[in-house]
């Protein structure tokens, strides 16, 4: 952001050289020389010091001080577009109106979920697994994971999600209630680091 300020200004002050080069130089061409040159010493007496140099005559011909105004404005010019091309490219902002409570389903550790929201708040009562399978989303039946190794800190048994009409299978080494809140925890995560607005723009996909 700061880089693409520096750029406007730079046109900006650009552009202002240049009007000003083309008045001084438009003044010079239709006043007299020596009157131009006495306008000026006066114009410098009534400014603060550091803008005397307002005040010394203008040797430069007409011509010259266009060519001078224009090069100057295209340096800066140039400068703004360089600054421009060299500022990284940010990621066009999520739409202001995308509410977290949109955000119902999602494919979480290899399983599609969906919840929903109770005052704001996840439902904790209303998550249920499905199956990831497109042509399926059979809801998940749990049961016992006999592949899992054995945790002597883990109050549950380990189980595996299988869908009954696909065959899918999904195996945990956790307890169905330590899954389902490790899911509702995930979900936080996404909902509070707003990359929710992604996984619904590619669920949209």
């Amino acid at each position: 952001m700061k880089l693409e300020k520096s750029s406007w200004i730079a046109a900006i002050v650009g552009t202002i050289v240049a009007i000003v080069g083309l008045i001084v130089a438009i003044f010079t061409w239709l006043v007299d020389r020596n009157d131009a040159i006495r306008f000026c010493k006066d114009l410098g007496k009534t400014i603060a010091a550091p803008f005397n140099w307002l005040a010394h005559p203008i040797t430069l011909p007409f011509f010259g001080l266009i060519l001078a105004a224009l090069v100057i404005a295209i340096i800066f010019y140039c400068w703004g577009q360089l600054v421009t091309e060299q500022q990284p490219q940010q990621q066009e902002p999520f739409s202001a109106s995308t509410n977290y409570q949109d955000y119902r389903a999602d494919d979480i550790f290899g399983v599609h979920w969906k919840w929903m929201y109770v005052y704001g708040k996840l439902d904790v009562n209303n998550l249920t697994a499905y199956c990831p399978k497109k042509d399926c989303m059979r809801r998940l039946e749990p049961q016992l994971n006999r592949n899992a190794r054995a945790n002597v800190n883990q109050m549950g048994f380990p189980i595996s999600l299988l869908c009954p009409r696909c065959g899918y299978q999904q195996d945990f080494n956790t307890d169905m209630a330590t899954l389902e809140r490790n899911v509702l925890l995930e979900i936080e995560r996404l909902i509070n680091t707003n990359e929710f607005q992604i996984r619904l723009t590619q669920n949209k996909t």
